[in-house]
This record gives structure tokens, sequence and C-alpha cells, in this order.
């Protein structure tokens, strides 16, 4: 399911989920929003994997409501990468995220060359600033699998 639907599951059933032991959370899509969203509503995460099937990517986590929990306190950069490829995972140097991150770094580079042959214009100036940054999020987040 999609982190929208996840997230509108989570608020329309919020006590039951702050109440249960664990969930187990798999979005299929705004990964970044639904990390945020646990994050603001006091969610903690407690481990998270990535796996690969039929040519997609499924990020999955196991979280648990924390009353009074205010987040992380890591810097900005670190927290921006954690809500988009999960710290945990990045942490753990988790093997699927690796090829992940290889693959989103091929991609937005062919979106970044095609950008570059475009015909100067506001729009195109903003979506190449868009892919700059990712492309800087993906080379931080590589950084995790090169060797100490």
């Amino acid at each position: 399911m999609g982190g929208g639907l996840v997230i509108h599951i989570l608020e329309k059933g919020k006590a039951a989920a702050q109440e249960a032991e664990e969930l187990i959370l798999q979005p299929q899509s705004e990964i970044e929003r639904v990390r945020k969203y646990l994050e603001a509503e006091g969610y903690v995460t407690e481990t998270e994997d990535m796996v690969f099937e039929d040519g997609k990517y499924y990020p999955m986590m196991r979280v648990r409501y924390e009353a009074g929990n205010h987040g992380r306190e890591d810097g900005t950069e670190l927290r921006e990468l954690g809500y988009r490829y999960g710290l945990g995972l990045l942490k753990g140097r988790n093997a699927v995220l690796q090829e992940y991150l290889k693959k989103e770094r091929h991609t937005y580079e062919k979106i970044y060359e095609t950008l570059k042959g475009q015909p100067p214009s506001d729009a195109i100036a903003l979506r190449k600033s868009q892919v700059e940054k990712t492309l800087r999020q993906n080379q931080k987040a590589l950084a995790y699998y090169q060797a100490p």
C-alpha cells in the first residue's frame, strides 16, 4: 500500500496503533513522508530492512509508539538522509539498499544529462536543482558503504 494510505490508517486508528506492541509497515511509495510522519507522531523505528523482488525494492520497518518521543537529535543532513533512505539501513550497510542507491544514482545521472540538453527555463533550472540535491544525498548515502 502507498505511504499516504499507511499514514491515513495510522491516523484513523491512532489509539490502536499507539497501544500496539509493534507495527510492521511496508509503504510502497512516499517513504520519506511516512518516516517524517512517524517521527513527528512519536514512533520509534526499531529495525528496517529492504528486499528486492520482481524488479522492485520494498522497504519495511518495525516501529513502536513511544509517548513523549521527540524524534532524533541527529544533525539536519543526517536526518534528511534518514528520511530518504532509512538511517538503520544506512548504518547497517544494507546490501539491497546499496543496490538501490547505485540504480538511483544511474537513473538521476541520466535525468541530469537530459536536462542539460534542454533549452534554459525556470522549470528546467528548478528540476536540475532537485536532481543535483538527490545526487548529493545519494553520494552521501553511498559513502556509508566505503571501507572505514
